[in-house]
């Protein structure tokens, strides 16, 4: 194309950018950008997400939030669903509790911003196993709450959002609330699978062995 002067759009540097993405040649996919700047071609939103992903895959997710040479970030761009949820499970799965904090409010204070119902079940449980249950109970009462204001778009709880609560519930020991989530979820439209039971399960058997522990507590130290 180059050689035939034809004029190369961000769309074709964009599919170039996934080809190498999906292949896991990250650096070639991040080499992509110096001949987008030699040929003056604007990096968008599109092309910008793709570079975030290739960022972020390549263990580079401080470059991906606070840019590049060319000054695109997270500041001064606002990500995709996908390139966000990638931003977000970064550093969910390196146990990066303080940069998934940064990101995610650093994302939040951006105008429009929006979690699609993977972002939102991301943050669930990345607030779960950290131990935030007010912080996963707000989210989902956004959730719920977009849900009905919006008759169209992927943004209310699915199955694992409500697994994620009910295992979280369940592992603090309120299976009273967890039930109420578990009855809320018979309700939702989404069949219960297997997850489902062995959590809500566990959560009981939990449960019982704890009372067990406090009574004989109680006992050994003559309180009734």
């Amino acid at each position: 194309m180059k050689e035939d002067r034809v004029l190369v759009d961000s769309e074709t540097f964009k599919f170039l950018l996934d080809a190498f993405i999906r292949s896991g040649k990250f650096d070639t996919a991040l080499e992509i950008l110096d001949y987008m700047e030699e040929l003056g071609v604007g990096l968008n939103r599109s092309v910008y997400d793709s570079v975030i992903v290739a960022l972020v895959r390549k263990d580079q997710l401080f470059e991906a939030c606070n840019g590049n040479d060319n000054g695109n970030s997270v500041v001064s761009l606002l990500p995709g669903s996908i390139a966000i949820n990638e931003l977000l499970i970064a550093p969910r799965k390196a146990d990066m509790r303080g940069e998934f904090k940064q990101v995610f409010d650093k994302l939040r204070g951006k105008k429009d911003f929006e979690l699609d119902t993977c972002g939102y079940n991301i943050c669930i449980h990345s607030f779960r196993c950290w131990g935030d249950l007010s912080a996963s109970l707000i989210l989902f009462k956004q959730m719920k709450e977009r849900e009905k204001s919006l008759s169209f778009g992927s943004f209310g709880p699915d199955l694992c959002t409500y697994n994620s609560l009910i295992h979280m519930l369940c592992l603090v020991g309120k299976v009273k609330n967890a039930f109420v989530v578990w009855e809320e979820l018979k309700v939702s439209g989404h069949k219960r699978d297997v997850s489902t039971y062995r959590i809500i399960i566990q959560g009981c058997s939990i449960a019982e062995e704890n009372k067990a522990k406090q009574k004989k507590s109680r006992n050994k130290f003559g309180v009734l």
